[in-house]
Parts: structure tokens; C-alpha cells; sequence
């Protein structure tokens, strides 16, 4: 593996991810809607109609994998469903692979994203209005560009 240089001083580093009560039901609420099950058999609805109650034992479960450093193997799951694309049905050719992942995976996912990019922005490491662009593919939430 290369070699790179600190771009920061030696003080500066991010040990510690939040995960808030508050952030975790806008999480859940701001995923699409869904009744297709996870392979944990969780469904975007379900997490929905339940996000309060499941916040605060998911940020529970969020601290103590973001401390340990182990993530759970079910995480590492996926449905593989072949959709169709266009063309001759009997070629294989002609679908492509989606991957229904675990739902509670994704939420963990995103804030550790969102709050390690709130993170590089705060240091100076990116700029905040050089990730603007990145909107499109929700790369930074509205609320994280100044």
C-alpha cells in the first residue's frame, strides 16, 4: 500500500461517530418506501411505521459495532434479484443483478458517511461548496452545505 502524507497535523482526528436518537428517525424517514424485505426480512415500511420505538435500540446496536469494530455477517447478506433490461429474454445477457441489502446496515452506513464528511468539512480537508455538485447523487444532505 502507498505511502501518503498527513494532510492535517497530528491532533486532528475523529474517533467518535454519534449516533442520535434524533438522527436515526431522520434517517428511517427519509428512506424510500418499500415492502420489499431485507434479507433480514426488514422492510423500509416497517421501519417507518416503528422509527421511534426503534431508534434508541438501534443507536444501542450502532455504538457498541462502531466501538467493537465488528460488523455483523448478516450484514454481508444480499437479495440478488435479475431484472430484465431489453432485448431477447432468453439472453442472459439482457438482465442486470440487483442487490436488496440489510435496511439496518444502511442506516449505520449513512450516518457514519454523513457525520465523517461534517467531520472533513469542519477540519478544512473538502470544501463544502466543492461537494455541492455531489447533491445529485446525495453524496452531502442540504443541511451539511454551507
Amino acid at each position: 500500500m502507498p505511502h501518503f502524507a498527513r494532510r492535517v497535523d497530528d491532533n486532528v482526528f475523529s474517533n467518535h461517530i454519534d449516533f442520535a436518537f434524533s438522527d436515526i428517525v431522520k434517517m428511517i424517514t427519509h428512506m424510500k418506501s418499500s415492502n420489499t424485505a431485507d434479507p433480514q426480512g426488514f422492510s423500509n415500511s416497517f421501519l417507518k411505521r416503528l422509527k421511534f420505538a426503534l431508534a434508541k435500540p438501534l443507536s444501542a446496536l450502532y455504538t457498541h459495532i462502531f466501538t467493537s469494530g465488528k460488523i455483523p455477517s448478516d450484514w454481508r447478506l444480499a437479495n440478488v434479484t435479475l431484472v430484465f433490461k431489453k432485448g431477447i429474454s432468453s439472453n442472459v445477457a439482457n438482465y442486470r443483478p440487483i442487490s436488496q441489502t440489510s435496511t439496518v446496515s444502511k442506516i449505520f452506513e449513512r450516518t457514519v458517511k454523513q457525520q465523517m464528511l461534517a467531520y472533513l468539512i469542519k477540519i478544512c480537508l473538502f470544501r463544502a461548496n466543492s461537494l455541492a455538485s455531489c447533491q445529485s447523487v446525495q453524496l452531502v444532505p442540504n443541511y451539511l452545505i454551507v
